[in-house]
């Protein structure tokens, strides 16, 4: 085999080891694991019959909901702009895709009012203000107005004031009193933290050879987690299989073969105040609202564990064999697997 030759076979080796290789970067890419399926329910706004009042404007207030399962949850408007889709279907979402302002602040107020605070006597205390001749289901309803308004102050950046036609209401001196001290406090949060979704899966996915045991994989639950896998087996840190862990608990995966091992865990938990939900048909043409209560939910979380082929040992390389190489061993990665092509080596004369 001539000069020619030589560099034709070394083009054609290092582009189907190159080909190879993007290959199976793609497939690294399209491997990324799912996000935790959100919890879903159904929106409702039963009305209170109050409004707030801005300089120019006014607002009427509903008692919005969210029935998750058999529970119905109370919640709060987030987005002013926008008409709730009663009825219709909601999940849960990320504060950052949520695209909803201040909702730190938003969380500080959920936490100091109803229904978090159950007993409305506490939060109109906090208030400082009367409340004699106002029967208790009134004054929870007054509260909950309240609260919007100081929930809107932030999300949507509205200034509740008293209008001269308000200014003797007693049950509308309530609702402002509320507004003010959750204004005022909300306005000093600090560290104010998301709530995170009831169930998740950290590391989300791995890679490694097959024979390893990738992991650990930590179940962050409030509950035990039910495992299941496709593609492989869950283990422990000894090996043994392993259908479910408890809150906190590890696992790790196993492969007979290379290619893609997907786990789902199912957990019975919490969905915690101040989770936002959005509309499924329409998330940012419908109203968004935020969990003030607590339902109880079965969530579903998923991971990957990517295994690759052991590594095809190497070709000694000598002075006399540097084309040889590449002509003796083409290695292909590509699509989960490994094809060595070994092709009769020859010696290569150069000539000058």
């Amino acid at each position: 085999m001539g000069r020619t030759s030589a560099r034709k076979w070394g083009r054609l080796g290092a582009a189907v080891v190159l080909g190879g290789l993007l290959s199976f970067t793609a497939a690294g890419v399209a491997a990324a694991a799912d996000a935790p399926a959100p919890v879903t329910g159904v929106a409702g706004d039963a009305g209170s019959g109050h409004k707030v009042y801005t300089n120019d404007d006014d607002f009427g207030v509903g008692l919005k909901t969210l029935k998750i399962g058999d529970q119905t949850v109370a919640a709060y408007c987030i987005d002013l702009k926008h008409g709730l889709e009663e009825g219709g279907s909601y999940q849960e979402t990320a504060w950052e895709p949520s695209r909803v302002n201040n909702l730190d602040n938003v969380q500080w107020i959920l936490t100091h009012s109803w229904p978090k605070v159950d007993d409305v006597t506490k939060v109109l205390a906090a208030a400082h203000v009367t409340t004699e001749g106002i029967d208790a289901e009134e004054l929870r309803t007054l509260v909950y107005v309240g609260t919007q308004g100081a929930i809107w102050h932030f999300s949507d950046d509205i200034n509740v004031t008293t209008p001269a036609a308000k200014a003797g209401d007693k049950k509308y001196g309530v609702i402002k009193a509320v507004y003010d001290y959750l204004v005022a406090g909300a306005d000093k949060a600090k560290n104010v933290k998301e709530p995170g979704p009831n169930l998740t899966i950290t590391p989300d996915s791995a890679t490694g050879e097959v024979g390893s045991k990738l992991g650990p994989y930590a179940v962050n639950s409030s509950s035990e987690a039910k495992l299941t896998a496709s593609g492989g087996k869950i283990v422990d840190a000894n090996g043994a299989p392993v259908p479910a862990v408890p809150a906190g608990g590890k696992f790790w995966l196993t492969s007979d073969a290379a290619g893609k091992v997907t786990v789902d865990a199912t957990a019975e938990g919490r969905v915690p105040t101040g989770r936002v939900f959005t509309s499924k048909t329409g998330p940012d043409q419908h109203q968004k609202i935020i969990l003030a209560g607590e339902a109880k939910a079965e969530s579903v979380a998923h991971a990957i564990g990517t295994f690759t082929p052991k590594a095809a040992p190497t070709l000694p390389v000598t002075g006399a064999s540097a084309v040889g190489a590449a002509v003796g061993g083409v290695v292909l990665l590509g699509g989960g697997g490994v094809l060595v092509a070994m092709l009769r080596r020859r010696r290569v004369t150069f000539t000058a």
